[in-house]
């Protein structure tokens, strides 16, 4: 699995720019039902996109929110990149159809 490497300019200088991910992964979304990917062997770090938006869950099921959640353990809406490491499993859900995509990095 390949680690998160920003590209260098012509000058040595540190870009936004990152390598491609050595793992990735397309989803379907269908509404109100949730997806649960488990985390690959060696990932650290996951970035992510959709053609919809979507709330992920960490190590439990996701679930569409339907009135305030203060415990602490509410679902994230539209994270582009977190860090994986430690964790099995991410869960998916969306109100809308549509298509998830993950890169997955060491």
């Amino acid at each position: 699995m390949n680690p998160v490497v920003m590209i260098p300019d012509a000058y040595g200088h540190k870009t936004n720019i990152l390598t491609p991910p050595s793992h990735r992964q397309v989803h379907s979304l269908t509404p109100a039902t949730a997806v649960t990917i488990s985390i690959p062997a060696g990932a650290q770090t996951v970035l992510m996109a959709a053609t919809t938006d979507y709330w992920v869950q960490y190590e439990g099921d996701a679930v569409l929110p339907t009135a305030s959640v203060t415990g602490g353990k509410a679902p994230e809406f539209n994270p582009m990149a977190r860090s994986v490491a430690g964790l099995a499993a991410l869960s998916f859900v969306s109100e809308k159809a549509g298509f998830l995509s993950l890169g997955f990095y060491g």
